[in-house]
This record gives C-alpha cells, structure tokens and sequence, in this order.
C-alpha cells in the first residue's frame, strides 16, 4: 500500500491480545478497504500511537521523540503526521497489542501522569497552531489535567499543578462520554475543591 499509493505514512490495524496471549479481534472492515485521509481526518481518528504505522524516514528530519519521559509519542506523533503529503488508513492487522498489568498504559504513577500531561499540553499548543479545532482536543487536554490533580501532589510541580486547574476550571460542563467516576470527580472539583483533594484515593 505504501508504494501503490506513494504513501508517506500507512497507518495499519492493530489486534489486542491478553498477558497470557489470548487474541482479541475486534471486527474488521473489507481488508481490501484502503483509505486516503488529511491530516486533521487522521489525528481525528485518534491516530497518535507510535507503534501502527511504517513511516518514511524523511518524516523524521527535525523530530526527535523527547529524552527521559514516557508517554513521548503524544508530543511528537502529530508534528510526523503533519509532515506527511499523502496518509494511508489500510485495514490489515500487522500488529499484536499485549495489554499487561504493569505496563505503563495499564497503570498509573506519579511520573507517568505527570510526564502525560506535560505532553498533552504541547500536543494540545501544536494542534491549535495547526489551525485544527480547538473545542476537539480540549477534551484531551481536560482529561490530563484531572488525571494530573487526582493523582499528582502539588508540590511535585506547582506550575503544572496551577496549569491543570485553570484547564478544568475554563470547562463548564462535564463530558458526555466520561464513566461515571470520572464525571463525579469533575463535579466535586467544580463544587468543593477541598473534598475532592481529600477523596483523591477512592479516584485512583
């Protein structure tokens, strides 16, 4: 697909398989189906993961991943998609995805919240550099700013900490699409900042 379609980045499916190696498949369209998207239509589809794509190495010339952080491809997927003139959705399967308990997406720690955040919130200044629509990726950076308060002290980094609140206190209304947990612990910060610092723990 990359050469038929001078491709310079081919996103591909993934397959999702469990710690013991069950195979998850989620259904599939016609394999055959191959798409020619923008760029906005791919960031759109929630294409940021590194790990599903074969890029063309040119893409990369003047991009490094960032040092000493996890999380690294939510600050630098979206500058490679922007650099690519031709993006190819095809449907084939040419990965397996092991989800383990330990892994960095599964849980959750200080750093790797922190680190998240950090990147959204770069993420989130490109994209609207990038002209794309503001309101789509603010849910984004909502979402990274109340994981931030839920599982960060204050005190780790006051400048992020105070960053986190002024994104969640600009949203006025909870997102639809939240579990409910999540829409609870919106409500508390909005309605009694005390109490939601001090339920932090039933949150994680």
């Amino acid at each position: 697909s990359a050469v038929k379609n001078r491709a310079d980045l081919v996103i591909f499916q993934k397959a999702t398989t469990t710690q013991s190696g069950r195979i998850r498949e989620k259904k599939q369209r016609n394999p055959k189906e191959t798409e020619i998207v923008s760029h906005r239509e791919a960031i759109d589809r929630g294409m940021i993961s590194v790990w599903n794509k074969l890029y063309r190495k040119s893409l990369f010339f003047g991009i490094r991943y960032p040092e000493g952080y996890v999380y690294e491809d939510i600050a630098t997927t979206h500058k490679v998609i922007y650099k690519a003139k031709r993006i190819v959705i095809i449907q084939d399967v040419l990965i397996y995805h092991r989800i383990r308990r330990d892994s960095i997406s599964s849980s959750k720690t200080v750093r790797s919240v922190q680190d998240k955040f950090r990147h959204q919130i770069l993420r989130y200044q490109d994209l609207v550099e990038q002209e794309y629509p503001e309101k789509k990726i603010r849910m984004k950076l909502l979402s990274g700013a109340l994981s931030y308060c839920v599982y960060v002290p204050h005190f780790e980094n006051e400048e992020l900490f105070r960053y986190a609140e002024r994104v969640i206190s600009m949203e006025k209304t909870v997102p639809r699409n939240w579990p409910a947990k999540k829409k609870l612990a919106f409500r508390m910060w909005k309605t009694n900042r005390s109490l939601f610092y001090g339920s932090c723990r039933f949150y994680r």
